[in-house]
């Protein structure tokens, strides 16, 4: 068989084995749609406290709620397939400051960004796999950033540490800039309901919709391996669904060690390592607890033990001043009930950062932080509303003051905290802060009309170690609006911010606004 005939065949079994396929990227509005589906069609195979962005499909007619059911890949009994994902592109602009919430890896600076994304998914027998990179141009205009707090942080870095440092990047260098990451991209290997997969994409612990305490979508996911069950597993108790985790967390090239020049403290990368595991009781219809860990620590400290620390290590290695120098931890405990019947849902997550202490002594809430949350769904005739409140709180509790612990995201050892390249692995808010979210999202059969209220107060920590007035508080008030459009061509994305913030930096006065907005399409083959 000649090289031109071996061609026209693989260009042949493409053409009949591609359909519309997607993955659920952070800043695309089709992930609150997969939420909407869930909460619509209890029927269907959902995921417990695990939320990967790439994510099972199913067959589209056996939803009794769909309206949207063109835009998304239905399943492929094939052993072989290859399947293009759409094409999207999206502009942002941020008039006066950066700011950037659950975008995945794209940092959106001051001024223009642009973001463009693509690629395909496709089986092989046992084996499955999803190529979705995503390049970013920044234009990062120069905006007044916090003075520089010592000459051993980075100017463009986080300022305001307390008892620990991190790498968590408030803009990226002084220019304009090109950047990529490989997205929502992996290659996996599943055994009925076992897999193991090479991974970039994002994973979401727990059932929080804006702030994920543990692991969210504020920055790219760090490469990793993951060993688990690749759906929930039906038993006679309960469907049960659990992972771990190994990955590589990098710095940014504007971490704490670049200014010191100490090739002593180098920290360029560190180990990461992780344990989910979520359980459904049979008895009770829609509800559901996970818990969850996360273990970091310096490359070069890692010991053969640490591939299973996050199932094994349970009791406090020897403090000092700072804590639990060797590591750092955070795990935190889910509940989420679902009402299908009257489109009800509540959940919470409960933290314990940096070996916090036990819950059932005199001081429950050392080191802890909290997410709770609702969502109602109101069903009419034509369009359908989903209503989204949650709060989260990360700052420290009273007893910081004399039982001294590395607050959430930072540490004193590891110097990039719990960070990847720059960004945030955890609740986008940031350290110390607290915020509540209101989401309002009205679905058509070919539209959706969204309003978003937001408040933050930012990092709460340094404030009270640091001020005493009220006035120096930096808080932000956001309103936005949301609007997708399907069409015969693609879908069309619009969204529209302004933000309010009020002594910015700590800084009585020093009040800021900016307004965010961005258009999006994405094209389907």
């Amino acid at each position: 068989m000649n090289l031109k005939k071996n061609i026209s065949i693989v260009i042949v079994l493409t053409i009949f084995n591609t359909v519309t396929g997607q993955v659920l990227d952070p800043n695309d509005m089709l992930l609150d749609y997969y939420k909407m589906l869930e909460l619509k069609n209890p029927q269907m195979d959902q995921r417990i406290g695990i939320h990967p962005s790439i994510v099972n499909s199913y067959q589209r007619d056996s939803l009794t709620w769909n309206p949207w059911s063109d835009y998304l890949l239905t399943v492929k009994e094939e052993k072989k397939s290859f399947q293009l994902l759409p094409a999207r592109v999206k502009s942002s602009v941020n008039t006066n400051y950066s700011r950037s919430y659950n975008d995945g890896a794209v940092w959106q600076g001051k001024g223009l960004t642009m973001q463009a994304q693509g690629g395909f998914t496709g089986r092989h027998g046992r084996i499955r796999y999803t190529f979705a990179p995503i390049i970013y141009w920044s234009q990062n205009s120069s905006f007044a950033l916090a003075e520089n707090a010592s000459s051993e942080i980075n100017q463009y870095n986080y300022q305001f540490n307390v008892r620990g440092f991190i790498d968590y990047v408030q803009r990226f260098g002084p220019n304009s800039f090109f950047d990529w990451h490989l997205g929502q991209s992996e290659v996996r290997a599943v055994f009925n309901w076992f897999t193991v997969g090479l991974s970039t994409q994002n994973i979401v612990f727990g059932p929080g919709q804006r702030n994920h305490i543990i692991l969210g979508n504020s920055g790219g996911m760090i490469p990793h391996i993951d060993l688990g069950t690749d759906r929930p597993i039906v038993t006679s108790i309960g469907k049960i669904e659990g992972k771990m985790y190994w990955g590589r967390m990098s710095e940014s090239d504007y971490n704490n060690e670049i200014t010191t020049g100490n090739p002593a403290e180098a920290n360029p990368v560190q180990y990461f390592t992780a344990l989910s595991l979520s359980y459904s009781p049979k008895w009770v219809k829609g509800f559901s607890l996970g818990a969850n860990r996360v273990f970091y620590k310096r490359w070069q400290d890692f010991v053969f033990e640490d591939f299973i620390s996050s199932a094994i290590r349970f009791n406090s290695p020897e403090e000092t001043v700072f804590g639990n120098d060797d590591l750092d931890q955070t795990a935190s405990l889910t509940m989420r009930w679902t009402f299908p019947e009257v489109g009800f849902e509540a959940y919470m997550e409960f933290a314990k950062s940096d070996f916090g202490g036990n819950v059932f002594r005199s001081e429950p809430d050392h080191a802890r932080a909290i997410t709770l949350g609702f969502i109602k769904v109101l069903e009419y005739s034509n369009f359908d509303i989903k209503l989204n409140y949650e709060h989260t709180t990360l700052g420290q509790p009273k007893n910081f003051l004399f039982r001294q612990y590395n607050r959430y995201y930072s540490h004193a050892v590891m110097k990039n905290g719990y960070t990847h390249r720059g960004q945030l692995l955890g609740a986008g808010i940031g350290p110390g802060s607290n915020g509540d979210w209101f989401d309002a999202k009205i679905y058509f059969k070919k539209s959706m009309i969204g309003g978003t209220l937001q408040r933050i107060r930012f990092d709460d920590d340094y404030f009270f170690a640091n001020f005493s007035r009220k006035e120096q508080h930096d808080f932000e008030w956001t309103m936005g609006l949301q609007y997708e459009r399907l069409m015969s061509t693609g879908r069309l994305g619009l969204e529209f911010n302004f933000s309010n913030r009020k002594s910015t930096y700590f800084i009585e006065g020093n009040d800021k606004t900016n307004v965010f907005a961005s258009v999006s399409f994405v094209k389907p083959f």
